[in-house]
């Protein structure tokens, strides 16, 4: 992430996410119990289904608590493990302390044909509810503008 202090921007990039949960086919996390018959004899077998997700990132930009942007990045198939590599620029609107009414929300989901996408974690930045290393990443951007900062962060439940 980077904030361009003299071009009112402020620079965002996904690069990637590792060790996310294996949903099963309801959306929870963990492992989905699915009984199989084979045809040819009459007994059961017990077998664990991972369904692994089709993650991406919605980026959502607010100013005074009012969604000024939204952004997405590319959805990446059936891993746990995604690389993103995408970048987006925002502009942000002129004030004399740019960075304090703008809140960044990071939000990863599991993208679903055939239901609602589901939501995996996320990470705010800026406002309130940003903490820990978000707070420590925001706070980075702040104090060396027109540095690119990069940080790893844990994603938080909604």
């Amino acid at each position: 992430m980077c904030y361009l202090s003299t071009k009112q921007k402020l620079s965002v990039k996904i690069l990637k996410a590792k060790n996310l949960p294996n949903m099963d086919i309801t959306g929870l996390t963990g492992i989905n119990d699915s009984q199989i018959k084979i045809s040819n004899k009459n007994s059961f077998y017990q077998c664990y289904l991972f369904v692994f997700l089709d993650p991406y990132v919605k980026l959502l930009l607010f100013h005074n608590e009012k969604r000024i942007a939204k952004r997405k990045t590319h959805v990446k198939r059936n891993t746990l493990n995604p690389t993103f590599n995408d970048t987006f620029d925002f502009d942000l609107p002129y004030e004399e302390d740019s960075l304090k009414n703008i809140q960044l929300d990071c939000i990863l989901l599991d993208r679903d044909r055939t239901s609602k996408n589901t939501v995996v974690g996320h990470v705010a930045f800026g406002g309130e509810k940003c903490k820990g290393t978000a707070l420590k990443h925001w706070s980075e951007i702040i104090t060396f503008p027109s540095r690119e900062v990069e940080e790893w962060h844990c994603l938080q439940h909604l």
